[in-house]
């Protein structure tokens, strides 16, 4: 069992959405370290231009909250090929910038793709590997996710200080043309589509609780943690977080299980996780 053959097109359709991951991950962090140049090329404060990796997460979040439902919804290749399409225009838009407000739109659009291609990653190697050697390529698709961060500063301070930081964006687009199309040709579909009603209004709480959330914390760098600021955010953000999980428990369109919440074993794992990665 342990030897059990695994197809070669699903080989290449891991291989495929792991790049698309990577590159999603590692565009994301490589844009830290352009902070100052981006302040001074725009003319902007700190608090402003950060929303270029707020935004990013905040949406990649949002995206991922929505990717089970998705994933019920349409095929896997539709969606991956979405994914990719949507990373080569948000690249695009991004090298191609002329203003600030510009490249966070071509941010966001990438952040879309990063959002559904990290779970597709993942929702592959569960559908698709023998559960023998499930261990094993969970272990690598985590591990591809994870080296990305380490990677991406070094990446985007090359890529700035030898160019400028727009070659952040055109160095990747090979990689994710590749990864597009090793996807188109070899993802698999296991499961049939059903069309589940969307909770739009879930989603919308849902939005609202990340977004102020983060604000809350981005204006903690501005105004200090004591500030009124700070803490109205980080109320009314959590307010908010605490209605979309009465929601979700009394509505009939499912958004995110928060039942997986009730287990011990699963809420013990995740702090020293969350602490770790912070």
């Amino acid at each position: 069992m342990e030897n059990q053959a695994i197809p070669k097109k699903t080989l290449l359709a891991i291989l495929g959405a792991g790049l698309m991951a990577f590159c999603g991950v590692l565009v994301e962090t490589s844009m830290n370290v352009t902070f100052p140049t981006l302040m001074k090329q725009f003319g902007l404060p700190m608090n402003v231009v950060q929303w270029i990796a707020t935004g990013y997460l905040l949406l990649v979040s949002l995206t991922m909250a929505t990717s089970a439902f998705i994933q019920r919804r349409f095929k896997i290749r539709s969606i991956f090929i979405f994914a990719g399409l949507a990373f080569i225009l948000g690249s695009f838009v991004c090298a191609l910038a002329p203003s600030f407000a510009t490249l966070l739109i071509g941010r966001l659009i990438q952040a879309v793709a990063t959002g559904y291609a990290i779970p597709l990653l993942f929702a592959i190697i569960l559908q698709q590997i023998p559960v023998a050697r499930l261990g094993g390529f969970m272990g690598l698709g985590s591990m591809v996710v994870g080296i990305a961060p380490s990677l991406g500063p070094t990446y985007g301070g090359m890529s700035t200080f030898l160019f400028s930081w727009r070659e952040i964006f055109w160095f990747i687009l090979p990689a994710v043309v590749v990864a597009v199309l090793l996807g188109s040709f070899n993802i698999p579909q296991k499961f049939e589509t059903r069309r589940d009603p969307f909770d739009t209004f879930g989603f919308i709480l849902l939005a609202a609780a990340f977004f102020l959330i983060a604000e809350s914390f981005t204006d903690a760098g501005s105004y200090g943690w004591l500030s009124i600021q700070f803490w109205g955010f980080l109320v009314a953000g959590l307010v908010v977080l605490a209605w979309f999980a009465y929601h979700s428990t009394h509505s009939k369109r499912e958004l995110l299980d928060l039942a997986i919440f009730k287990s011990p074993t699963l809420v013990l794992s995740l702090i020293p996780y969350f602490f770790c990665s912070n």
